[in-house]
Order: C-alpha cells, then structure tokens, then sequence
C-alpha cells in the first residue's frame, strides 16, 4: 500500500542531507507501539530483520543556503509499506496531526492519499535512490553494472518476502538498469552510495510488489529505493 502527501511549506530550512530527519518524522508520526515494534524489531528472516517501509526524496522546487534547503513550493512526498496496517495508521496519525517537521523545516499536510496500485512487470523510476552493497572488508556498494547487482537485489526481495511468511518463488527477480547515476547520500555522518535512474524488472509477480512497496535494494527505511511504474506522476 501506499502514501501520496502533498505538504504546504511553512518556514524554516531543511538540511540538505535530511535522510534522517524525514525517516525521524515518518517514526513520530507512527503510533507509539507501532513505531517502537517496527524500529526495535521489525520483521524477522532468519538473522536478518527487515523494518518493510521505504519513502521518497522531497519533492518540490527550493533555493541551496549553505548545507540547507529553503523550499520555494508546495512538496509532494511518497510512503509505502506492504503491511497495510503501517500505511493506514500513519495516514490517520498525518491527518489527525497535519503538522510535519523535518529538521528545521516545518510544513503543513495539505492532502493524503491512501493507494494501492496493481504492480506488473515493465519499467520503473526511482523516488529515492538504489543502493545494493555487501560486507567485504568493510562494506562494498555494488554498481547497478556489475553481475553482483541483480542477483543482490532477487536475494532481498525473497528475504523480504519471506519475512511477511509468504512463499518463495522458484524463479528470480530480474532487473535489467536503462539509467543509472551515481549520488551520495549522507545519513548519520556515513555515506552512501546509491544509484538514481531507471529499471526494467520482470520476474515473479509477488517479487515485483514487495520491492515496489517495501523498496528496491538495501536501507530502505533509510530513504532508499522508493520505485514508481514508468508514466506515473507522483509530484504535482
């Protein structure tokens, strides 16, 4: 399911790198218990324990002042999970509370849309972006153009899958990159390098929903791999 949100800016700056601080307003905007359970356990595979929620870049025209961002126009932002529940509770907390605060910024919700669109196989554009690593010596980011990437990314969409304790399919996701640029983002002073662009993926049916709803990739609840079905606005 998914969030569409149009925020009316208010004052205040924003900081350029605002991972973070927009991935802190979506947890306070969470119900308590809600929030809590997501950020301190989450969803469990075996070791691995995935928080199942990704979100989109800001939106909208602004103006760069030093390590910030002065917004010039209403914002348009994104938020997606595949647990239902996740979604709808923070749409009515957003709603009851339309106050929205990241960083210094504040902004006022203009209007929320609860969605949940058939996904199918075809090409697909970043919200935020794509980032796909592996631990060695350290951690090692995988470009979208090494053979690394794809089998990387089937791999975490069947963990992903699987943690909700729905099968696994007996055939891979594949993800075939059109575009790609390299971008790095700064969250909680390490960085990380990820990838925005375009992706064609086809594959099994429930592989594509989990990673258009929970992210494409790694960090997703970091504000990493948000997808959108190519031809589909999503900022007005």
């Amino acid at each position: 399911m998914r969030l569409y949100i149009k925020l009316k800016y208010l004052r205040g700056e924003v900081p350029s790198q605002y991972n973070y601080y927009l991935q802190s307003a979506f947890y306070n905007k969470m119900p308590q218990v809600l929030s809590q359970t997501i950020h301190d356990k989450g969803f469990e595979q075996g070791p691995r324990r995935f928080k199942l929620f990704t979100f989109s870049k800001l939106m909208g025209d602004f103006q760069r002042k030093d390590t910030t961002l002065v917004f010039k126009s209403d914002v348009s932002l994104s938020f997606s999970s595949p647990v239902d529940f996740v979604v709808i509770s923070l749409a009515k907390e957003i709603m009851d509370k339309p106050h929205f605060r990241v960083g210094k910024g504040e902004f006022l919700v203009d209007s929320v849309k609860l969605s949940e669109p058939k996904v199918d196989e075809g090409v697909f554009y970043t919200l935020s972006p794509v980032t796909v690593y592996k631990h060695v010596q350290g951690i090692r980011y995988i470009s979208p153009y090494e053979p690394d990437f794809q089998h990387s990314i089937s791999l975490n969409a069947e963990r992903k899958l699987m943690s909700l304790k729905r099968d696994k399919p007996t055939t891979p996701l594949r993800v075939i990159t059109l575009e790609a640029e390299n971008v790095s983002v700064s969250y909680k002073n390490n960085t990380i390098s990820a990838w925005r662009g375009k992706f064609k993926l086809s594959g099994p049916l429930s592989l594509i929903k989990i990673v258009y709803e929970a992210g494409l990739g790694s960090k997703n609840s970091q504000g990493f791999g948000m997808i959108e079905k190519e031809g589909v606005t999503v900022r007005e």
